[in-house]
């Protein structure tokens, strides 16, 4: 269930930010996240999973976000639906969750669930919200650009809350079991943005009512693409580009609030896009001890970062702090007593954020 967090602790988390299109608008809306954990090689994914799943769509999709989110040997799996699975916990498939309710649904019971889930939002979506996030999303000819203003609206106590920004597919052909070859997936969850499931941390221990935070977040065409992400129409409703606000810490992670936009502005500028004027490496992948980061830069960064970031959007290591000049730079990452898994490198130049996988075994 939703948990209320209040407080009197203060905390300010400003970012500076490039001049933008449009201004955010931060609507005061109360948006729950509906989740199918699904794959496509599960019978009853693709008989009443399949309804139900498209059941909600049709009477939800305008008070909650619905993801359908693929994990483990799933032809649809990748990094942001194996980690939302995660943080879900659970076992079986489909299996559908309100936030991180486990709403047990069954093949007897989908009409039942339906009205349960409907009754649900409708509670949800007359509640004040204690913090929403506005988005705006720019494309370029050679990259997407997402920038998020997160406002709270009320005190947030003796919590983090987490900011994840998800792209989900929302029309993927793909083969699906009891739906054949070509079954049409609707809301896949394809990547996250900012390098983990659970997003990264933007009020550590607490926010007051007030307080407002802005992020930029930027992906090369090139890389959507290598993601299986349709590019084509990113004008026209293609992608939807989501922001789902977490509380809590790892393994007791809570819902928010959710928000998403399928409009995409575009714009004819790149010159202040950090993808687009970086290249970024990694070998080997996997690493045993340590792995290289390859850095190639177009030009100068005066306040560059680099840090190591967790599947948990938790900073674990900085690996550099200063300016960059123009061209060619390695670091190694070691792995010493770093746990195996999957890490993210996150190099920021103070507005924007680009982020690499680094995979210790």
């Amino acid at each position: 269930m939703k948990k209320t967090y209040l407080t009197t602790f203060s905390f300010v988390l400003l970012f500076p930010f490039l001049l933008l299109s449009q201004e955010i608008e931060v609507p005061q809306t109360n948006q729950p996240l509906i989740t199918k954990r699904t794959a496509t090689w599960c019978p009853n994914c693709g008989t009443y999973g399949w309804t139900l799943f498209r059941d909600l769509l049709a009477d939800q999709q305008s008070n909650a976000l619905l993801i359908a989110a693929h994990f483990g040997s799933s032809v649809l799996a990748n990094e942001a639906g194996d980690g939302v699975v995660d943080i879900l916990g659970g076992f079986g498939q489909p299996t559908f969750f309100l936030n991180t309710d486990n709403l047990g649904a069954n093949s007897g019971n989908i009409a039942v669930v339906r009205q349960d889930v409907a009754s649900t939002v409708a509670q949800i979506n007359d509640t004040p919200p204690v913090a929403q996030t506005g988005i705006l999303a720019e494309a370029t000819d050679d990259s997407l650009i997402v920038h998020t203003k997160t406002a709270f609206f009320e005190a947030v106590e003796n919590a983090s809350v987490n900011l994840a920004v998800y792209l989900i597919e929302p029309d993927v052909v793909a083969t699906q079991s009891q739906q054949g070859p070509m079954a049409a997936h609707k809301n896949i969850i394809r990547y996250e943005m900012s390098g983990a499931a659970a997003g990264q941390t933007i009020a550590d221990g607490g926010a007051v009512a007030g307080t407002e935070v802005e992020r930029r977040y930027s992906i090369s065409i090139a890389e959507l693409e290598a993601q299986e992400i349709n590019t084509a129409n990113l004008g026209n409703q293609s992608l939807i580009v989501a922001a789902v606000l977490w509380v809590g810490s790892p393994g007791d992670y809570e819902v928010l609030n959710t928000n998403n936009v399928r409009e995409t502005v575009f714009v004819t500028s790149t010159t202040n896009d950090l993808a687009a004027k970086t290249s970024l490496q990694v070998f080997p992948l996997p690493a045993a001890s340590e792995a290289t980061l390859a850095l190639n830069l177009e030009e100068r960064i005066e306040d560059a970062s680099l840090t190591l970031i967790n599947a948990n959007g938790q900073m674990v290591r900085t690996l550099y702090r200063g300016a960059l000049v123009e061209g060619g730079h390695q670091f190694v990452v070691a792995k010493n007593q770093l746990p195996a898994g999957t890490y993210w490198l996150q190099l920021s130049d103070g507005n924007q954020l680009v982020n690499r996988q680094v995979i210790f075994r």
